[in-house]
């Protein structure tokens, strides 16, 4: 089946990166300005977004 080469390997571009964790901060800020989570439930809720991110990009 398909295996995956280095060319199939490279990095997202930057901006990818940084629009992940820029709508994690937003989704973030928008939680504890309305009033629906604390600042540690904020956290609690958009960590494993980026960590699932993380994964996603670095898996080899």
């Amino acid at each position: 089946m398909g295996q995956r080469t280095e060319q199939s390997q490279q990095p997202p571009p930057p901006w990818v990166t940084g629009t992940a964790y820029a709508a994690a901060l937003a989704a973030g800020v928008v939680l504890i300005s309305s009033g629906q989570a604390t600042p540690a439930e904020a956290t609690g809720y958009v960590a494993p977004f980026l960590v699932v991110f993380e994964r996603m990009v670095s898996r080899r």
